[in-house]
């Protein structure tokens, strides 16, 4: 019996640490990385309050196999955030992103529209 459990925990230890892949492009990374590049252009992106992903909307584009297991794909990211504007006052702005992803978590904006 105990060395049946600690097979089992040997197991579990070592298909626990296996290395999961690359990171392919996702929605929730264009969703963050979009967010990032959002508040790099507000005037006061510390009191930024993003819609969170939940309530946006990101539409995976057509991905691409660029060779050895690596993905290339667009997302198009559309959501708000509420911020303070250079008067101080909270103002929502829509905005809208087309992001470009690739393995290894490697991220680029092409467009942005807000």
């Amino acid at each position: 019996m105990r060395a049946l459990i600690c097979g089992v925990f040997f197991t579990f230890l070592i298909t626990g640490c296996k290395d999961k892949g690359p990171d392919h492009p996702d929605e929730i990374g264009a969703y963050s990385y979009c967010t990032f590049a959002i508040k790099e252009r507000l005037k006061s992106p510390s009191t930024a309050d993003f819609a969170g992903y939940r309530n946006s909307n990101v539409v995976p584009g057509k991905a691409v196999n660029t060779g050895n297991g690596n993905l290339k794909q667009t997302f198009m990211v559309a959501s708000y955030v509420d911020s303070q504007n250079s008067f101080g006052a909270t103002i929502r702005t829509t905005f809208v992103c087309q992001m470009e992803g690739k393995t290894g978590g490697h991220w680029s904006v092409k467009n942005i529209v807000m």
